[in-house]
Protein backbone atom coordinates (compact mmCIF):
# COMPACT_ATOMS: atom_id res chain seq x y z
CA UNK A 1 0.00 0.00 0.00
CA UNK A 2 1.43 3.36 -1.06
CA UNK A 3 2.04 5.93 1.67
CA UNK A 4 0.69 9.36 0.78
CA UNK A 5 -0.79 12.50 2.27
CA UNK A 6 -3.34 14.38 0.18
CA UNK A 7 -3.76 18.09 0.88
CA UNK A 8 -7.37 19.28 0.91
CA UNK A 9 -9.00 22.67 1.19
CA UNK A 10 -9.28 23.30 4.94
CA UNK A 11 -12.63 23.75 6.62
CA UNK A 12 -13.64 27.11 8.06
CA UNK A 13 -11.48 27.79 11.12
CA UNK A 14 -8.61 25.47 10.15
CA UNK A 15 -5.29 26.36 8.57
CA UNK A 16 -4.54 23.07 6.81
CA UNK A 17 -6.31 19.82 6.03
CA UNK A 18 -4.88 16.44 5.05
CA UNK A 19 -6.18 12.96 4.31
CA UNK A 20 -4.31 9.68 3.79
CA UNK A 21 -6.50 8.26 1.03
CA UNK A 22 -9.87 8.32 -0.65
CA UNK A 23 -12.57 5.96 0.55
CA UNK A 24 -13.58 4.91 -2.93
CA UNK A 25 -11.73 4.49 -6.17
CA UNK A 26 -13.04 3.50 -9.59
CA UNK A 27 -14.12 -0.09 -9.14
CA UNK A 28 -14.65 -0.11 -5.36
CA UNK A 29 -13.05 0.81 -2.05
CA UNK A 30 -9.39 1.62 -1.64
CA UNK A 31 -7.26 -0.75 0.40
CA UNK A 32 -7.09 1.75 3.26
CA UNK A 33 -10.89 2.12 3.16
CA UNK A 34 -11.25 -1.65 3.55
CA UNK A 35 -8.97 -1.56 6.62
CA UNK A 36 -10.89 1.44 8.00
CA UNK A 37 -14.28 -0.24 7.56
CA UNK A 38 -13.04 -3.43 9.19
CA UNK A 39 -11.54 -1.57 12.18
CA UNK A 40 -14.51 0.73 12.67
CA UNK A 41 -17.35 -1.74 12.32
CA UNK A 42 -16.05 -5.29 12.77
CA UNK A 43 -12.74 -5.46 14.62
CA UNK A 44 -12.10 -2.35 16.79
CA UNK A 45 -8.68 -3.68 17.81
CA UNK A 46 -7.59 -2.98 14.22
CA UNK A 47 -7.56 0.70 15.09
CA UNK A 48 -4.06 0.31 16.54
CA UNK A 49 -2.82 -0.93 13.15
CA UNK A 50 -4.43 2.06 11.43
CA UNK A 51 -2.95 4.40 14.04
CA UNK A 52 0.48 3.01 13.23
CA UNK A 53 -0.27 3.52 9.55
CA UNK A 54 -1.19 7.17 10.19
CA UNK A 55 1.98 7.73 12.23
CA UNK A 56 4.17 6.04 9.59
CA UNK A 57 2.59 8.07 6.78
CA UNK A 58 3.16 11.34 8.62
CA UNK A 59 6.75 10.34 9.42
CA UNK A 60 7.53 9.41 5.80
CA UNK A 61 5.44 11.93 3.85
CA UNK A 62 5.53 15.04 6.01
CA UNK A 63 8.77 15.04 8.01
CA UNK A 64 9.56 18.71 7.41
CA UNK A 65 6.13 20.30 7.17
CA UNK A 66 5.49 23.34 9.31
CA UNK A 67 2.27 21.99 10.86
CA UNK A 68 4.08 18.88 12.01
CA UNK A 69 7.05 20.74 13.48
CA UNK A 70 4.82 23.22 15.31
CA UNK A 71 2.29 20.73 16.70
CA UNK A 72 1.76 21.22 20.42
CA UNK A 73 -1.29 19.03 20.94
CA UNK A 74 -3.14 16.24 19.14
CA UNK A 75 -6.91 16.09 19.69
CA UNK A 76 -9.33 13.36 18.57
CA UNK A 77 -12.73 14.21 17.16
CA UNK A 78 -15.23 12.79 19.68
CA UNK A 79 -17.01 9.65 18.54
CA UNK A 80 -19.08 6.83 19.95
CA UNK A 81 -16.42 4.48 18.58
CA UNK A 82 -12.79 4.55 19.61
CA UNK A 83 -11.09 4.68 16.19
CA UNK A 84 -10.39 8.45 16.09
CA UNK A 85 -8.95 8.24 19.63
CA UNK A 86 -6.68 5.37 18.59
CA UNK A 87 -5.48 7.32 15.55
CA UNK A 88 -4.85 10.47 17.62
CA UNK A 89 -2.95 8.50 20.28
CA UNK A 90 -0.64 6.96 17.66
CA UNK A 91 0.02 10.33 16.03
CA UNK A 92 0.74 11.98 19.39
CA UNK A 93 3.22 9.20 20.21
CA UNK A 94 4.91 9.68 16.83
CA UNK A 95 5.20 13.44 17.45
CA UNK A 96 6.47 13.01 21.01
CA UNK A 97 3.40 14.70 22.47
CA UNK A 98 1.15 13.77 25.38
CA UNK A 99 -1.55 11.21 24.68
CA UNK A 100 -4.84 12.99 23.89
CA UNK A 101 -7.30 13.13 26.79
CA UNK A 102 -10.84 11.91 26.17
CA UNK A 103 -12.22 15.28 27.25
CA UNK A 104 -9.96 17.52 25.10
CA UNK A 105 -12.91 17.91 22.75
CA UNK A 106 -16.46 16.86 23.63
CA UNK A 107 -20.04 17.18 22.51
CA UNK A 108 -21.72 20.09 24.28
CA UNK A 109 -25.14 18.77 23.30
CA UNK A 110 -26.57 15.68 21.62
CA UNK A 111 -26.34 15.59 17.83
CA UNK A 112 -28.01 13.14 15.45
CA UNK A 113 -26.06 10.78 13.21
CA UNK A 114 -24.76 12.77 10.25
CA UNK A 115 -25.09 9.95 7.71
CA UNK A 116 -28.49 11.08 6.41
CA UNK A 117 -27.70 14.81 6.15
CA UNK A 118 -26.37 16.75 3.17
CA UNK A 119 -23.30 18.96 3.69
CA UNK A 120 -25.19 22.19 4.48
CA UNK A 121 -27.52 20.35 6.84
CA UNK A 122 -24.53 18.79 8.62
CA UNK A 123 -23.04 22.21 9.26
CA UNK A 124 -26.33 23.45 10.70
CA UNK A 125 -26.73 20.37 12.91
CA UNK A 126 -23.17 20.72 14.24
CA UNK A 127 -23.22 24.49 14.83
CA UNK A 128 -21.90 25.12 18.37
CA UNK A 129 -22.18 21.42 19.21
CA UNK A 130 -18.63 20.97 20.58
CA UNK A 131 -16.65 22.32 23.47
CA UNK A 132 -12.93 22.04 24.10
CA UNK A 133 -10.81 21.98 27.23
CA UNK A 134 -8.58 25.05 27.64
CA UNK A 135 -5.67 25.15 25.22
CA UNK A 136 -3.02 27.70 26.22
CA UNK A 137 -2.16 28.79 22.69
CA UNK A 138 -0.17 26.73 20.28
CA UNK A 139 -0.88 24.47 17.37
CA UNK A 140 -3.51 21.73 17.49
CA UNK A 141 -3.79 18.75 15.15
CA UNK A 142 -7.37 17.46 14.96
CA UNK A 143 -7.68 13.78 14.03
CA UNK A 144 -10.70 11.94 12.67
CA UNK A 145 -11.16 8.63 10.94
CA UNK A 146 -13.41 9.85 8.12
CA UNK A 147 -13.76 13.15 6.28
CA UNK A 148 -16.75 13.94 4.10
CA UNK A 149 -18.39 17.36 4.33
CA UNK A 150 -15.77 19.06 6.58
CA UNK A 151 -18.59 20.14 8.92
CA UNK A 152 -17.23 18.13 11.85
CA UNK A 153 -13.72 19.53 11.37
CA UNK A 154 -15.12 23.06 11.03
CA UNK A 155 -17.03 22.75 14.31
CA UNK A 156 -14.03 21.17 16.07
CA UNK A 157 -11.80 23.96 14.74
CA UNK A 158 -14.20 26.56 16.12
CA UNK A 159 -14.21 24.88 19.53
CA UNK A 160 -10.42 24.53 19.88
CA UNK A 161 -9.81 28.09 18.67
CA UNK A 162 -12.33 29.35 21.21
CA UNK A 163 -10.41 27.32 23.82
CA UNK A 164 -7.16 29.06 22.88
CA UNK A 165 -5.55 27.30 19.89
CA UNK A 166 -3.58 29.60 17.57
CA UNK A 167 -3.29 27.19 14.66
CA UNK A 168 -5.41 24.20 13.60
CA UNK A 169 -4.51 21.37 11.24
CA UNK A 170 -6.99 18.62 10.38
CA UNK A 171 -6.04 15.10 9.33
CA UNK A 172 -8.26 12.13 8.52
CA UNK A 173 -7.66 8.58 7.49
CA UNK A 174 -10.06 8.42 4.54
CA UNK A 175 -12.07 10.88 2.48
CA UNK A 176 -15.49 10.20 1.03
CA UNK A 177 -15.33 12.21 -2.17
CA UNK A 178 -18.62 12.36 -4.02
CA UNK A 179 -16.79 13.34 -7.24
CA UNK A 180 -15.26 9.88 -7.78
Amino acid sequence: MELKLIKRKPPIGADECWVLDHYAAPGGRTELAELFTDAKYRHPAGGAQLGNRLAETVRVCAPNTSWLKRADKVVAIPSSRSLARQLAAALALELGLDRPANDDLAWARPVPSMKSFLAAERAAQLDRAMTAAPIPGGSVVLVDDLMESLATFAEASRAVRLAGADRVTCIALVLIDRDL
